[in-house]
């Protein structure tokens, strides 16, 4: 790959990724609402320097890793189990209001901790990379590690800023979101679980 295209292609892999629904963008969803940007902003940062190891794993192990998953029950059954018991803590929790009962932790360190329990994304970018490389577009050398550091944490602040700056717009016109977020959480994590359960099991 071209110097040139390393910053925007790592940049369109991580906003790809870092779109959807998930746990941390539902949780900076949340507590921007609910606090401000700046909190929600703190465990943003700790999102991202996960996503950044992420992604240097991926590029300096992804073919082993992928080829562990597939034949390590142990590892299939850790991406399955991990979001499947975190859904159903968020799904039964009975807080009003928000996730910040489902997680003690505050701040970089929150974010740091609901990255790493993101199993699925850490899958993604398994999948992300093993696929570039195997098309040939991707070649593992000293200025791809370099550039990617830079291009992921700016995709993954980005997207989570929007989150966080659209907040207010998002959830005030949506009460039954605002009051049944940590429902919401649940439901994507165990959907992730049941979507690793199916491609293990197929």
């Amino acid at each position: 790959m071209a110097t040139a295209f390393i910053i925007p292609v790592f940049l369109l892999i991580t906003i790809i990724g870092a779109l959807p629904f998930g746990l941390v963008n539902l949780t900076v969803l949340d507590v921007s609402y609910h606090r401000g940007t700046v909190p929600a902003m703190k465990i943003a940062h700790g999102a991202a320097w996960i996503e950044i190891a992420f992604g240097i794993t991926a590029l300096l192990a992804g073919n082993f890793l992928g080829m562990g998953m597939e034949k390590y029950h142990a590892i299939q059954q850790l991406a399955i189990a991990i979001p499947l018991l975190v859904g159903l803590i968020f799904l039964l929790n009975k807080s009003k209001t928000t996730v910040h009962s489902a997680f003690k932790t505050k701040g970089f360190l929150r974010g740091v901790l609901l990255n790493l329990i993101s199993v699925q994304v850490f899958l993604y970018w398994i999948f992300a990379i093993t696929y570039l490389s195997g098309l040939g577009l991707l070649e593992i050398n000293r200025a791809v590690l370099l550039l990617s550091v830079p291009s992921i944490w700016l995709g993954k602040i980005g997207v989570l800023w929007l989150y966080a700056r659209f907040s207010k717009p998002i959830l005030s016109r949506s009460d039954y979101l605002a009051k049944n977020i940590n429902r919401l959480i649940g439901i994507v994590l165990i959907a992730s679980g049941l979507l690793q359960l199916l491609k293990y099991n197929s």
